[in-house]
């Protein structure tokens, strides 16, 4: 699933092998594509202690060899909400 020198800046305590947080992603979608790489868009339901409710930002996904070889948070693409909405009725947030 990953290369053996994996990198990442996203949750460091649990990506790829746990799910801390993975369960607050209510959408993602593929807004880049590369070579070896894909830029996928992800709206978080964030948990009561932060002051905002929704976060979206852009990952980068390296690709090596059919593995990740990286997943990082694009640089200045993260943008804090009070709302989100998916689609018609269905809003995420305050």
């Amino acid at each position: 699933m990953v290369t053996s020198n994996f990198a990442t800046d996203i949750y460091n305590e649990s990506f790829p092998t746990g799910t801390y947080n993975m369960g607050s992603i209510v959408d993602m979608k593929a807004v880049a594509h590369t070579t070896n790489g894909l830029t996928v868009r992800i709206v978080q339901r964030v948990t009561a202690e932060d002051d905002y409710k929704v976060k979206v930002e852009k990952w980068n996904f390296t690709f090596d060899q059919g593995k990740i070889k990286s997943v990082k948070v694009v640089p200045k693409s993260t943008k804090l909400l009070d709302r989100y909405t998916l689609f018609p009725g269905a809003n995420f947030g305050g």
